[in-house]
């Protein structure tokens, strides 16, 4: 047997209370938000998804009980990301560390394509549709993120995204998305285009009958969750605390366990791993899953206005204003009104 060919691959990782904290991916992830002040150009060098990278930043920050990068406001864009005062420590100490035992971790190599079109929001699956009418347009490179309504706010705020896909639901004053642009410093920034309207609700299996959370608590049902910062999330907490009060999370089982997109929901449930969850009746459909109406809610596009002179982000809303309501007609659960593909004042 020959040993030819054998690679030796050497990682260091530095640990706080026996959890990984930090390893050379993720310093090089740090090390690119550093010199070129921007996620989503580190994430296109590394060729990672820009969810996956908010999911490793998310998890330091939530060992480490504080934020290692943070917004930087100005440039061309309108701003960026930069590494806060721990991210910095963290990353020098790291290699350091490295540099102790021999070795030399890899930052930035060289100048990186940015995507013809950044877009980065909510999960939805008629702009999925959307996003394949834009390519037919012309625009190749497309680089789609789920992240989360609030995700995508974040990310116009940063300068990485163009479009976002937005439906965050406000309890205060039970409208959607408008309100939640001065909590991201956007007032201004983006414009506002009307998108269409989508039916979501609690999706389970033929042999129930759930309408409320009170029934998931009472039945003992395992509950599917969505990830922080999406708009469903905030619709679920909302209601879970209407019906249950504010500990109310605390008696459903499974709340802890969080998934990306509507049809991750409707998979495991499909596959018994779950028995109820929240989502969209087109995907509930998709899986042959049952559904009860929680409310029709609006799903919008905010796109930055330092982007609206991008051939890519014309076509796109040429495709929003022109195509979205002949997209949406005869799909089940979605609905659009003589408004959609306006822009909204606010």
């Amino acid at each position: 047997m020959s040993l030819k060919g054998l690679e030796v691959e050497v990682e260091i990782y530095l640990k706080k209370d026996g959890k990984k904290i930090l390893d050379s991916k993720l310093w090089r992830l740090l090390k690119i938000i550093d010199e070129k002040g921007s996620l989503l150009a580190a994430c296109r060098e590394m060729k990672i998804s820009y969810s996956r990278a908010w999911e490793w930043i998310a998890k330091v920050e939530r060992e480490l009980g504080a934020r290692i990068v943070e917004a930087k406001r100005g440039g061309v864009r309108g701003g960026g990301m930069k590494l806060t005062e721990i991210g910095r420590k963290l990353l020098d100490e790291y290699q350091t560390v490295a540099r102790r035992y021999g070795f030399t971790p890899i930052g930035f190599i060289g100048e990186v394509k940015m995507p013809e079109l950044s877009i980065m929001g909510s999960h939805d699956p008629v702009l999925e549709l959307i996003v394949e009418k834009v390519k037919r347009r012309g625009v190749e490179d497309i680089e789609v993120s789920w992240i989360g309504s609030a995700g995508g706010l974040a990310s116009l705020m940063i300068g990485d995204a163009d479009i976002a896909g937005i439906h965050l639901f406000d309890p205060k004053t039970g409208e959607y998305n408008l309100s939640y642009l001065d909590r991201y410093w956007l007032k201004n920034r983006v414009t506002i285009y009307r998108g269409y309207m989508r039916e979501i609700g609690f999706v389970y299996k033929g042999e129930l009958s759930i309408e409320s959370f009170r029934e998931i608590v009472d039945k003992k049902l395992r509950f599917i969750n969505r990830i922080l910062g999406s708009g469903t999330r905030i619709l679920i907490d909302y209601l879970i605390e209407k019906e249950l009060g504010p500990r109310g999370r605390e008696l459903i089982k499974g709340y802890e366990w969080e998934v990306r997109t509507h049809l991750d929901v409707c998979r495991a449930i499909a596959e018994g791993k779950a028995d109820v969850g929240v989502a969209l009746k087109y995907c509930a459909d998709l899986y042959g899953l049952n559904f009860t109406r929680l409310t029709w809610e609006w799903y919008d596009f905010a796109v930055s206005k330092t982007s609206l002179e991008k051939k890519s982000v014309k076509e796109f809303i040429y495709v929003v204003r022109e195509e979205m309501k002949d997209i949406v007609r005869g799909i089940k659960g979605y609905k659009v009104v003589e408004e959609s593909g306006r822009i909204l004042e606010y």
